[in-house]
């Protein structure tokens, strides 16, 4: 979904625009198409086999899944509540989830609900290593990467990089 509605930032918004600006109004144009048709267009499900740690997940279809380094977004948004040691930071949001669209305000705070759970469709960890088979396609820092068939993403913080501001 993301690679999707980066897709429809660039193709939307000029270049000086696409940055926190654009991806802002289509994150909330997003999150108001919830409320009518959550599963249609950019919306749509992707299937992927994710494993954290070593440890597969046992969903295999998502509406969200969000794997980064970071421990914020744009708009101060930090969809991440799970623990571990682990620098890489994922979310993932399955298709059997319960309550989606009461839970995201919390999910976007990384102050879930109590239902907000694995057992409930949702999933969040700090990990060592995060691998991501798919086929839709994905974004790695605005950049778009078409999708290939069985492809196989492998994310692990293993350096820490810092930057100083003058």
């Amino acid at each position: 979904m993301i690679q999707r509605a980066v897709s429809l930032v660039h193709r939307t918004f000029p270049p000086g625009q696409q940055g926190v600006f654009g991806a802002g109004l289509v994150t909330g144009a997003l999150l108001a198409k919830v409320f009518t048709r959550p599963s249609d267009g950019i919306l749509a499900p992707d299937k992927a086999a994710v494993s954290i740690d070593g440890t597969p997940l046992s969903d295999a279809e998502f509406y969200l899944l969000i794997a980064s380094t970071l421990s914020r977004l744009f708009l101060h948004m930090n969809p991440f509540w799970g623990e571990g040691p682990g620098g890489v930071r994922l979310t993932a949001i399955s298709t059997r989830a319960k309550r989606p669209v009461a839970a995201a305000p919390g999910i976007f705070r990384g102050r879930p609900r109590a239902a907000v759970t694995p057992e409930n469709g949702y999933h969040s960890a700090n990990a060592q290593r995060v691998q991501i088979g798919m086929g839709c396609g994905f974004t790695i820092d605005g950049e778009i990467f078409a999708p290939e068939p069985d492809e196989v993403v492998r994310l692990c913080a293993d350096r820490r990089v810092t930057f100083v501001r003058a």
